[in-house]
């Protein structure tokens, strides 16, 4: 999990983007106003279970539905599985 947050840390702090910490009103973890990206970051496959990957899917939705010029990422630090679930 602390690999999680210090990925999220570093990559929220490149050039251009914005760590959303916690409880930010999004629920999303990194955003890039000016490359129009929103980000949702994984440490592993397990961390989401089927319904936490159905509801932070659905974050990324509703970020987009309000923002369609926006790319939406779900990205996974530690990718393990063969089969892809998105």
């Amino acid at each position: 999990m602390k690999i999680g947050e210090i990925w999220q840390i570093c990559l929220g702090n490149y050039d251009k983007f914005t760590n959303l910490g916690i409880n930010h009103e999004t629920g999303l973890d990194i955003l890039s106003t000016e490359r129009k990206i929103i980000i949702e970051l994984k440490n592993r496959t397990n961390t989401d279970n089927n319904s936490s990957l159905k509801t932070n899917l659905e974050k990324l939705a509703n970020f987009k539905k309000k923002n369609p010029t926006y790319k939406c990422i779900y990205g996974c630090i530690n990718e393990t599985t063969k089969k892809k679930t998105l």
